[in-house]
Formats: C-alpha cells, sequence, structure tokens
C-alpha cells in the first residue's frame, strides 16, 4: 500500500475543521438536534417536509 500524498493530507485536515465550523455554527444559530451538520447543504431545490415560519422557511427530509 503507497504512502497518503501530503496534498491529501493537508485537503482532509482542512475538511476536518471546516466540519468542526460548520458543526459549531449550526450549533449555534439553528435546531439542529439529532441532525448531523456533516450533510447540511446548500441548494436551489428543496425537498421534504416544510417547516419553520414566513421569516425562516426550512424543509426536513422525510426518512
Amino acid at each position: 500500500m503507497s504512502k497518503i500524498p501530503k496534498e491529501i493530507v493537508d485537503k482532509i485536515e482542512q475538511r476536518n475543521k471546516l466540519n468542526e465550523e460548520i458543526e459549531t455554527w449550526c450549533k449555534e444559530n439553528i435546531d439542529i438536534d439529532g441532525i448531523d451538520s456533516d450533510c447540511a447543504d446548500i441548494t436551489d431545490h428543496h425537498t421534504g417536509n416544510e417547516q419553520g415560519s414566513d421569516e425562516c422557511k426550512e424543509w426536513r427530509n422525510a426518512f
């Protein structure tokens, strides 16, 4: 098995730091109890069940 290139290791470390920053922001700014922030995404098309108010619309996937 070959050694992982430093470039890939650096990218993985950067991704891990970004994931921590995103998780912290989500916990401080939105109700994400029971939701994995690693799946957070920004999209032009939403799916799932609408929730929230007119001021802050959210959609939750129906599992």
